[in-house]
């Protein structure tokens, strides 16, 4: 009798689990026309909007208050398997009766040390009731206390605050993204077919972010307001490049932003006589960490070691600049070393419309706004 009710028990949670795929399917259907199937979640190398959010305790707030060095967002459907395994469910037991998928470590174990980290905040985002409808905050408040999900300040078990229901988000979950401070997604691991491996890789993406130097996309602005320039955001996305050269070139512009950025402030504390932006001591502080990840970054992307060498000397020139101005407050206009910078910008641009000739023209702008705003001429 047990042996037959164990094996009934099983046949009924694949019909279950069957239906619930064909209903799934269904809502997919009848919701792609309302909903962009691209917007949400974003690709990998894109930045999120300031998506809204309500956690378990009721409180509303937005992606990009989070003052984090790294975000995880975890994707889950309440009735998934592999997302009740990486919840826990193999010790705490399963919610609805859904059977944990086996094999899968909790999320805890793939982060490691990085689960006790308070510059890493976790946001475990649950898209899809049992019903497969909608969330909202009386799921949340289920799923955290079943799973003990919020036992650290850390961990936020959220719903979005619009129907964020799309195929894009089904194909999502199970599935972790690791998004830098400036909310840029570095590492994605969604779905069935993940671009990178969340089982092995995790803790390395995460340590990568914490390492790399960013600024948030506000300073960013800012930095381009100040010069004035114009801002176009090179888009991985919509590149009509292959994925590996598209993501390549996000990296590169990351880069870039966060450079300019230290130039921006640092001319400022050198134009106000040291009374606001960034120190000459900050600014080689950031130049060092910049040049470690531009290293890292050229090993990773060989096809840019061209243009990642006259982007290294370009920001040295721009470096030896501001050694010579904060003795001297030496005017930029006619300084050898800005000329220098200036000339190796424009080479670095050469290279980049040669080697990519391929990419669509928003891109190719891009290109150039990022150089040219980087540049003091």
């Amino acid at each position: 009798m047990t042996r037959y009710t164990a094996v009934s028990s099983s046949r009924l949670q694949i019909c279950i689990s069957m239906l619930a795929l064909i209903l799934m399917s269904m809502l997919v259907a009848c919701t792609k026309e309302s909903i962009d199937p691209n917007a949400w979640p974003v690709a990998s190398g894109q930045v999120y909007p300031n998506t809204q959010f309500v956690d378990s305790n009721n409180v509303s707030f937005g992606l990009h208050d989070l003052k984090a060095k790294a975000v995880i967002l975890e994707f889950i459907g309440m009735s998934c398997a592999g997302c009740q395994a990486l919840a826990g469910a193999h010790e705490t037991g399963s919610l609805h009766g859904v059977q944990p998928q086996s094999g899968i470590p909790t999320l805890d174990t793939l982060l490691g040390p990085y689960a006790q980290d308070d510059d890493v905040v976790v946001l475990q985002v649950l898209l899809y009731n049992p019903g497969l409808k909608q969330t909202g905050v009386s799921d949340a408040k289920l799923w955290a206390g079943h799973f003990n999900a919020t036992k650290r300040n850390t961990f936020r078990v959220v719903v979005p605050t619009k129907d964020m229901r799309s195929k894009t988000a089904y194909d999502s979950i199970p599935g972790v993204q690791v998004l830098d401070a400036s909310f840029r997604v570095r590492f994605d691991a969604r779905g069935h077919h993940p671009r990178d491996n969340m089982f092995r890789d995790l803790q390395h993406a995460i340590r990568d972010v914490l390492r790399k130097p960013v600024e948030s996309e506000y300073e960013i602005q800012a930095a381009y307001r100040s010069i004035p320039h114009r801002q176009t955001a090179y888009t991985v996305v919509q590149s009509s490049l292959s994925p590996g050269q598209s993501s390549a070139l996000g990296d590169l512009f990351a880069l870039t932003d966060v450079a300019l950025v230290a130039r921006t402030k640092t001319l400022q504390w050198v134009e106000s006589g040291s009374r606001s932006g960034m120190s000459l001591s900050e600014y080689q502080q950031r130049m060092q960490e910049i040049y470690r990840t531009l290293e890292e970054q050229q090993k990773a992307h060989p096809q840019l070691e061209s243009i990642y060498t006259e982007l290294k000397s370009a920001l040295q020139e721009q470096e030896m600049y501001f050694k010579q101005a904060a003795n001297s407050n030496t005017a930029y206009v006619h300084n050898q070393h800005v000329r220098k910078a200036s000339e190796h910008l424009k080479k670095a641009y050469s290279l980049l419309m040669g080697q990519y000739s391929g990419e669509n023209s928003t891109n190719k702008q891009a290109f150039f706004d990022h150089l040219c705003a980087l540049d003091f001429i």
